[in-house]
């Protein structure tokens, strides 16, 4: 990486940590920030022809630090950038690009669902070097890192012509946080499991996760799994269908349709009452 990458972007020169023998001006300076990285990326798959683009990297940055006995600090960040349409082409969901809520759903994601930490706080930043907007992302009084969107005459430089968004966290930290989770393993069922299918009619405003998140919160013994499957929005209306695959499972039996059949009534009546939803 070169200093060019680095002023590009707004860094800062203070910290740099520069090349005792480069083997050319644009790799002069070790990485201070993963976006020049992800960037030059996003160009190139540009370049190529590629709209649809999700890439990651996980990679160390370094900083000057006279304290450290090589005179550097290293961190190890996780870098994810988002560019182009919310779905690839092939998908059959209604198209739109890629945004804000694309990008905290990844983090979101990524330390609810995989890591099963605490849910993580958003706050808006005032300056940032090359995002704008900008937000810290925290967990308590953690930084895990930030994410925003690309400033405009940043993206421009490398071909994006729609917004470009990026999150940068802390690796190292979340490491550390996952290895004092204790982790625990379930028995692989023996017994079948039966399935059923259920489409809800409900206004645009209700979303997918509300409509799970109802279904759930019935606490029904038997349920095991709850998948959005489908989405249909018919024309001219206000409303979609939205269908949902229900798993249902006993540890000890093979269940019975009328047991299924009843918890399954059970999982329709009370949507209706919850939400302002049809079936």
């Amino acid at each position: 990486m070169g200093n060019e990458d680095l002023d590009r972007l707004n860094l800062p020169e203070e910290g740099r940590v520069p090349i005792a023998n480069p083997l050319s001006e644009d790799q002069n300076v070790m990485r201070t920030d993963l976006a020049p990285g992800l960037l030059n990326t996003l160009k190139h798959n540009l370049a190529q022809g590629n709209t649809h683009i999700r890439v990651f990297e996980v990679a160390r940055k370094f900083m000057a630090d006279s304290d450290s006995d090589t005179e550097t600090r290293e961190n190890l960040r996780l870098g994810i950038l988002l560019y182009g349409p919310r779905h690839a082409a092939e998908w059959p969901w209604p198209q739109g690009e890629a945004d804000y809520l694309d990008v905290k759903g990844h983090v979101e994601h990524l330390v609810e669902d995989h890591l099963k930490l605490d849910t993580p706080e958003f706050n808006l930043v005032s300056e940032h070097p090359y995002l704008s907007p900008c937000v810290d992302i925290l967990l308590g009084d953690q930084s895990l890192g930030f994410m925003g969107k690309v400033q405009d005459d940043v993206a421009d430089f490398y071909h994006a012509k729609k917004d470009v968004w990026i999150a940068d966290l802390d690796a190292g930290l979340l490491r550390e946080l996952d290895t004092q989770n204790k982790v625990t393993f379930d028995e692989l069922p023996v017994f079948p499991p039966s399935r059923r299918d259920i489409t809800v009619i409900c206004p645009k405003g209700i979303t997918a996760a509300a409509v799970r998140e109802a279904i759930s919160d019935i606490k029904l013994p038997l349920l095991e799994s709850v998948e959005l499957v489908a989405e249909y929005i018919p024309e001219g209306t206000d409303e979609r269908n939205l269908s949902f695959r229900l798993t249902y499972r006993h540890a000890k039996k093979t269940l019975k349709d009328k047991e299924v059949d009843k918890q399954h009534k059970r999982v329709v009546d009370e949507l209706v009452q919850k939400l302002p939803v049809r079936i």
